[in-house]
């Protein structure tokens, strides 16, 4: 494994540990407040009409919203911190770095489809960022390591 490669995987892990705090912190600020009339009645409705989910209490829109919000930022820290951990123990288990670069540019790589697809600017970005990070870290050094 190359200097460039640690670097890379490593830059990966800090991206997404920041991402998880950013969207986090974006989280706890809530929601903005609403611009028009149609953003109003939006708002309304996702906050007051429940749904009735099998095996569940009913839920607001608004309540699996937040709950799938919060699971994205736990998300990105766990992989964040996992990944910074699997960094420091390379050399116990190289096998294993190797293998978390893979499952973590691959996943990273579904991700950014899926924020291409449904979200906006700001997380496309940082999906995007820690995709490139994790790939790079699997570009093979000059002497085949």
């Amino acid at each position: 494994m190359s200097k460039l490669s640690l670097a890379a995987f490593r830059t990966g892990a800090w991206i997404s540990i920041v991402t998880a705090f950013v969207h986090l912190a974006g989280h706890v600020a809530g929601p903005q407040a609403p611009k028009n009339e149609t953003e109003a009645k939006l708002t309304e409705l996702m906050t007051t009409y429940a749904l009735e989910l099998p095996g569940a209490p009913r839920r607001t829109m608004m309540e699996l919203f937040d709950g799938f919000s919060l699971l994205f930022s736990l998300t990105l820290a766990l992989t964040g911190i996992l990944a910074l951990a699997i960094a420091r123990s390379r050399g116990v288990v190289p096998e294993l770095y190797r293998f978390t670069a893979i499952a973590l540019a691959g996943s990273y790589g579904i991700l950014l489809g899926i924020s291409l697809k449904h979200f906006f600017l700001a997380p496309t970005v940082c999906l995007g960022l820690a995709f490139l990070a994790f790939a790079v870290s699997l570009v093979p050094s000059r002497d085949g390591g």
